[in-house]
């Protein structure tokens, strides 16, 4: 994913890195089933990609056939998946936890990401689908400039908010034309929703004349 940045400069970025210490089975698929497209194997690397994809089976935990064989091919245990935290004028730092981040700057480290992987799940589904992130007072710890910034990237990766909190109405790019609604529960339990914003047609503050914000000055 691309970096995303706080008000305060912090930034993140998701960064991917096939394991150093893979077994020599899980190697030999990566480099002749991953990396290496169909056409470019012969039939010794076939054979061989065959071979230990079946030593990756054998060796798998599962209840029936299909079972062992996502167990032998998840990728997910193949991999590192390493936040890097970057402050202006400073290197990229790893995130661990000894770095210093405030609330705010934690919630964006932790959900940039997230979001970015549900707008690329999205991403495969129908263009007529629903786009929805359901976020649970989300901004409850980031000052008013980062909540814009953090609804700014939400629109940008065209997903529609099911938000729980009140801070969100000072934040119109989360909305980009969903009615927001305030829920309260009445005494009989009944939850009842009341208009907070609407974003229609007409821009926002802001907003240039094809809806995208402006630089801040």
């Amino acid at each position: 994913m691309r970096s995303a940045s706080a008000s305060s400069g912090v930034g993140v970025a998701v960064r991917v890195s096939v394991r150093d210490d893979l077994p020599p089975a899980v190697r030999t698929v990566y480099e002749l089933a991953c990396k290496t497209g169909d056409a470019l194997r012969n039939p010794d690397a076939r054979a061989q990609a065959g071979h230990a994809i079946q030593q990756l089976i054998n060796a798998a935990d599962g209840d029936d056939m299909a079972a062992r064989v996502r167990a032998a091919v998840d990728v997910r245990d193949w991999v590192d998946v390493v936040y890097q935290v970057t402050r202006p004028g400073e290197a990229p730092r790893n995130w661990g936890s000894r770095t210093g981040l405030s609330g705010g700057e934690r919630r964006l480290v932790v959900l940039a990401p997230m979001l970015a992987a549900v707008a690329a799940a999205y991403d495969t589904f129908p263009a007529s689908a629903c786009r929805l992130a359901a976020l649970d007072e989300v901004p409850s710890e980031v000052d008013e400039e980062g909540r814009e910034g953090l609804a700014r990237y939400i629109a940008e990766l065209d997903l529609d908010l099911i938000a729980t909190s009140h801070h969100w109405d000072g934040a119109p790019g989360a909305w980009d034309g969903i009615d927001a609604h305030d829920l309260e529960a009445a005494p009989d339990g009944t939850v009842v929703a009341f208009p907070m914003l609407i974003r229609g047609l007409e821009p926002l503050p802001g907003d240039t004349m094809d809806g995208n914000a402006l630089p801040p000055v």
